[in-house]
This record gives C-alpha cells, structure tokens and sequence, in this order.
C-alpha cells in the first residue's frame, strides 16, 4: 500500500512600513526598527502566540521586508494566519495595521504598518505693558518683535519647530509646529520703540494641543 503525502502549499508575507512624520522633519524617526512575525489559528494579531522570525526594516531596504517559504496550512489542514507585531517607536502613535491583503501574483500578502507622528502648537500675543502710552501712538508698533522657543531654561538651546513666532500689528504670531514637551520663550527682537522683555515663559505643549502664551 502507497501512502501519498501532501506538502500544504507554500506562501510569502510581506511588510512595509509608512511613515506619517512629514518625511521626518523633526529628524526623530529611529535609523531601523524590528518586528516581529507571528503565527496563529484565528486572524487577528492578538490571538497570534507563535513567534515566526523577525525582521529590520530601514531606509536600506526601503521601510519593507518579505517571509517567504510559510506554510499555509498545519498539518490537518487548517488555515495558518500570519502577523507583524512592532513595539511601539517614541514620539509616534501606537501603529496601525492593515489586514493582510492578498498580492498581485497571488501567492501571498501584503501588509502595511502605519506610524503617525505626535506634534502639538504653539503660538503667542503680545501687549503693551502701558497702552495709555503706546495705543494710537505712530512711535510704537507691537509688530516685528519675534520670540524664539528654547529646550532649557537657560534658553541656550533652541528648539526644532517649524514656523516663526513674528508679531503682526496687533501683537499676533503664526502658530509654529512642534513635538510635544516642555520649552521655554523669549523675546529675541523687540518691536519698534520697546525695550527687549527678559521674561521667560515656561511653556509645556502636549500631543494634538495649540497651546496661546
């Protein structure tokens, strides 16, 4: 008697990694990272507990990696579904996944992991400390006075944000785009017939917040 035996069809999966950070102009996107590859009987990464291998992704490789050579089926026949799982990259979001979608030679899948970067904003107004003297006053402008944003109390190290902290007529200043934190702003250039301000503001700035000094 022969016994024919059936190896269970083979398949690749496939990961990319996308990054939401604005082509990392914060310059806080890590040089690689690792996930890993999991295994399991339902499809959902939660419920998947058998580590296949892992994978480094970087600008090398383009943020993306392929497993080839999985089973597709154990042993009885059973569906196997695969997973990546990364620990989550500071300064980001938790990732988001996309389920797997079958590839275009349709001998495997495709899958995406999101990382969304966490920013907040930061604007200012500034007034006159004597507007009995200065409102309507051709000799002074609360325009041009600009403010600069610092990591240190000592405001010796400057921040990386994007926009600039310039006064309008009316003491405004665009909104500048930063990473959440705690900075410290000060005045850098006075407006036309002021004095330079000394003052420092303490200033913390959380995730999705616009915070108005």
């Amino acid at each position: 008697m022969t016994v024919n035996s059936k190896e269970p069809p083979l398949i690749s999966v496939s990961v990319t990694k996308n990054w939401n950070d604005d082509a990392n102009k914060f310059g806080v996107r890590p040089a690689s990272i690792v996930l890993t590859l999991y295994s399991g009987s339902v499809n959902n990464l939660d419920d998947m507990h058998d580590t296949v291998t892992h994978v480094t992704l970087n600008a090398s490789n383009n943020w993306s990696a392929t497993v080839s050579n999985l089973p597709q089926t154990d042993g009885d026949g059973n569906r196997i579904y695969y997973g990546f799982w990364e620990d989550n990259v500071p300064g980001y979001y938790t990732p988001v996944y996309t389920t797997g979608a079958l590839n275009g030679t349709k001998t495997g899948y495709d899958i995406t992991v999101r990382n969304d970067l966490q920013k907040g904003y930061l604007d200012l107004k500034k007034t006159s400390g004597k507007p009995d003297l200065t409102n309507g006053n051709s000799n002074y402008s609360l325009a041009g006075a600009v403010y600069t944003v610092y990591t240190d109390e000592q405001c010796t190290k400057k921040a990386t944000y994007f926009g600039e902290l310039r006064t309008n007529d009316k003491g405004e200043t665009g909104k500048v785009e930063i990473l959440p934190g705690t900075y410290y702003v000060k005045e850098t250039t006075a407006p036309a017939s002021y004095q330079l301000s000394s003052e420092v503001f303490k200033v913390p700035v959380a995730d999705k917040a616009t915070v108005h000094v």
